[in-house]
């Protein structure tokens, strides 16, 4: 008799495409983190520059989140 195994994926594929990124900004951040983050603006202002506001959102997002931390 033959066995029927059922494989489900441990990540959606935007779960993955996240992860993945992370780890090769991190690492890439790792090498050069002033010139690459200014590389990365000019790369996103190029492609689309409406994701530089969203960017900077993120940004300040994350930064009151890292000062509450540290006041927490």
């Amino acid at each position: 008799m033959a066995s029927v195994f059922l494989f489900r994926p441990a990540y959606t594929k935007d779960e993955f495409a996240r992860a993945v990124s992370q780890d090769v900004f991190r690492g890439i951040m790792e090498i050069s983190s002033s010139g690459i983050c200014a590389s990365f603006v000019d790369a996103l202002a190029d492609a689309d520059p409406d994701e530089l506001e969203r960017l900077s959102t993120l940004i300040e997002t994350k930064k009151k989140e890292l000062k509450s931390v540290e006041e927490g």
